[in-house]
């Protein structure tokens, strides 16, 4: 297995954002824990990666708890942990590592999220407020900025002043390829 995630890492790593590949790291850190607990090993081979390994590492995944953050994984994020999981053993499938899909028959069960939304009061309320750090009243522009025109953490920290540019209509526009997506975006 470990052979495994370090082909993909190797391949990936041209093609993923640093923070994706972060959270690669964090899956196999899960995956190598859940070994030493269940198998008292930390690597198995790719052909031991069964319906019943997928069962297994899911219930140490949501039984775990971390001791570098209060609160174990929500099914949500037992599920990325999963798919990441699933991506490996895609690709062990590609290169003829394996024969069977040992996801074949597994249900990724995703969770609902209400999103939350700020009212108008409270946005207006954080536009306001005044800190005595101005680093702190740079990331208060930055989010009300970030709220008023959807733009992503990550888009908002690659945005140039050459993304600024007049639209058909007169109008400045921001326009920008999305780090996540690498879609044409307009603001």
């Amino acid at each position: 297995l470990s052979k495994l995630m370090d082909y993909h890492y190797e391949v990936a790593s041209a093609a993923l954002t640093w923070s994706t590949l972060k959270h690669y790291a964090v899956s196999r850190r899960y995956l190598e824990k859940s070994l030493k607990e269940k198998r008292n090993t930390t690597d198995i081979r790719i052909n031991d990666i069964d319906y019943k390994f997928i069962i297994d590492f899911e219930t140490f995944l949501r039984n775990h708890k971390p001791n570098d953050h209060q609160k174990p994984l929500n099914n949500n994020g037992v599920m990325k942990h999963l798919i990441r999981l699933r991506k490996m053993t895609t690709l062990a499938l590609k290169l003829t590592w394996i024969s069977k899909d040992p996801f074949k028959n597994y249900k990724f069960r995703y969770k609902k999220v209400e999103t939350a939304f700020l009212s108008q009061t409270e946005l207006n309320a954080i536009q306001n407020k005044e800190f005595s750090a101005e680093r702190l009243n740079v990331v208060r522009d930055l989010f009300i900025f970030s709220c008023h025109t959807g733009l992503s953490f990550i888009d908002l920290m690659n945005l140039k002043e050459g993304n600024i540019r007049a639209g058909e209509d007169g109008n400045q526009w921001i326009k920008l390829f999305r780090q996540k997506s690498n879609e044409p975006t307009n603001f």
